[in-house]
């Protein structure tokens, strides 16, 4: 299984990052788990798919529908930590969490079905549904409309695939916002991954700062 993340320039988000996070996926990936990463820029170490469009921040991932890019992946963002095997998460079906664009078990099937509907008009579409996840949501529900209608309530994001909250409970640790409050990080034995949204990422936190040294 492939494991990939997305590195637009220019940003926060730099290439120590991105070896960081591959440094993870293949200590806690199965055998043959390989790791990848869309790029406007050489990542030294990564293998690096090129990008070829100039789709601003988090878009730039739509560019993994691309039918060139063959096989089943789990995308997981920049900003994502791992401290235990990731196995369960390589299986499908398809499953995210709360339908959120950061973490998500991708088919080549399902990702051909965004491809065909964001590469005929991906302006209006980012226009249209301000971020990636929003428009995946509206996907994943059929939903998907222009000009967008879509309402994108908590029911929604609830009804977009298996929760890894719920299956693997336990595993998943997500470290952002839920009714306004930031969530704190109390790893568990059962976590296997800890999602961030926003600030503070990975890298300025107590628990992981030291891995991007």
């Amino acid at each position: 299984m492939k494991v990939c993340t997305a590195l637009r320039s220019g940003g926060e988000f730099k290439p120590k990052h991105v070896q960081v996070l591959q440094q993870q996926v293949l200590k806690y990936g199965p055998k043959g788990t390989t790791f990848h990463c869309l790029s406007d820029i050489d990542v030294p170490g990564v293998d690096t798919i090129r990008a070829k469009t100039d789709w601003p921040t988090w878009w730039l991932k739509m560019e993994l529908c691309d039918p060139e890019i063959t096989g089943d992946m789990l995308f997981m963002d920049i900003d994502t930590a791992i401290v235990g095997p990731i196995d369960d998460f390589l299986t499908g079906p398809f499953t995210t969490f709360r339908g959120c664009g950061a973490l998500h078990l991708w088919s080549e099937a399902d990702r051909k079905v965004v491809w065909d509907i964001f590469s005929k008009d991906p302006e209006y579409i980012i226009a249209e549904y301000w971020g990636e996840d929003v428009f995946l949501r509206s996907i994943w529900t059929n939903q998907f409309a222009l000009p967008r209608t879509f309402k994108d309530t908590l029911e929604d994001k609830l009804a977009c695939g298996r929760q890894w909250t719920l299956d693997p409970p336990g595993q998943l640790l997500y470290r952002g916002k839920l009714r306004g409050l930031i969530c704190p990080i109390v790893l568990q034995p059962d976590t296997r991954i800890v999602m961030f949204q926003g600030d503070p990422r990975p890298w300025r936190t107590a628990e992981f700062r030291h891995l991007y040294k």
